[in-house]
């Protein structure tokens, strides 16, 4: 599928988990031929289809591992993209902007395409950018279904790059090329829904290169990693130190973290951002009453190696393992 032979550090992929048998499974990505890590890449729910796009170091044998921890589960992977070593476009990190609200102007509606403008937008330069990070997220669907994400001017491949679920506010990071007149096209399979995009990030020539590794654990607030052992409040912040832990190294300006919220005691967001800034209106991740979701972050790193992680309402346990950083 146009991953070279040779030379790959890592590849993007977004990894989905189609209703599983039983609940409080997890599916765990990883470098094939490295010990498996106690990490969590999806958070699979009963009868439902759950997306999250990961970046996951290739093994020597040039595959990587999927493991589940309980039940049976049917996956699938969208390969979204793949980082070489002598590659030429590097990523520069950015403190998340929103760059669309559908609640603005109109719902999305199925098989009518949205050509979004990302050059020139929340900090993307004008030119010379190959592809933009985004985080996406659906709004109140009126149907279950998923959404393409593809550069602008060329055919609409067959993947989903989210995957949305009736009346559910479901996001998912999103790697996109970019196309003509520096817009990305986006289209709904079924229904009509709201869509939010925050762009986190963008490939040029002299951003900073991947480099992937076993995903480690920096943060879980039920066992005091990363945190005091206890839940993030409403309103409340977390500083969280990334750099010099897990084998991410001091000069590290962004990382790729697998982010989860655990049980909220209301429906609550998540956003984080680079340690010092002024919060930007972003949301990282949408976690449901009670319930469990994770979403992949790319991370700008702020002030003292650190980033910041918000919480908007209700209390919440939260875990965060890193899969990558860039340097």
């Amino acid at each position: 599928n146009g991953v070279p032979a040779s030379k790959v550090r890592a590849v993007a992929v977004n990894i989905s988990s189609i209703r599983p048998s039983e609940a409080g499974t997890y599916l765990t990505a990883y470098p094939t031929g490295q010990v498996r890590p106690y990490t969590a890449t999806v958070s699979p729910r009963v009868g439902t289809v759950v997306p999250n796009m990961s970046v996951v170091g290739v093994g020597s044998d040039g595959t990587i591992s999927i493991y589940n921890f309980r039940g049976d589960v049917d996956v699938t992977v969208d390969l979204m993209g793949y980082f070489r070593e002598d590659v030429a476009a590097r990523i520069v990190p950015l403190t998340p902007a929103r760059i669309l609200d559908t609640r603005d102007i109109g719902r999305v509606r199925a098989g009518k395409r949205l050509d979004l403008q990302v050059t020139g937008q929340g900090g993307v330069p004008g030119s010379g950018v190959e592809a933009v990070v985004l985080n996406l997220t659906s709004v109140n669907p009126s149907a279950n279904g998923w959404i393409t994400a593809w550069p602008t001017g060329d055919s609409k491949p067959h993947v989903a790059n989210l995957s949305y679920l009736t009346g559910d506010v479901v996001p998912n990071m999103v790697m996109c090329k970019v196309g003509s007149g520096g817009k990305i096209s986006l289209e709904a399979s079924s229904g009509d829904l709201d869509l939010v995009a925050d762009v986190v990030g963008c490939f040029t020539s002299d951003g900073s290169m991947l480099s992937s590794m076993s995903p480690s654990r920096l943060l879980d607030t039920r066992e005091g990693n990363g945190a005091p052992q206890a839940k993030l409040g409403p309103g409340g912040e977390l500083d969280l130190q990334v750099t010099g832990r897990g084998g991410v190294p001091s000069n590290a300006t962004a990382v790729v973290l697998n982010v989860t919220g655990i049980r909220p005691d209301q429906r609550t967001y998540l956003t984080i951002y680079p340690t010092g800034e002024d919060r930007p209106l972003a949301a990282s991740l949408n976690p449901a009453t009670n319930a469990i979701a994770g979403n992949l972050v790319v991370a700008k790193v702020g002030s003292g190696g650190r980033v910041t992680i918000f919480n908007e309402r209700g209390a919440l346990d939260i875990t965060a393992d890193v899969t990558a950083f860039f340097i």
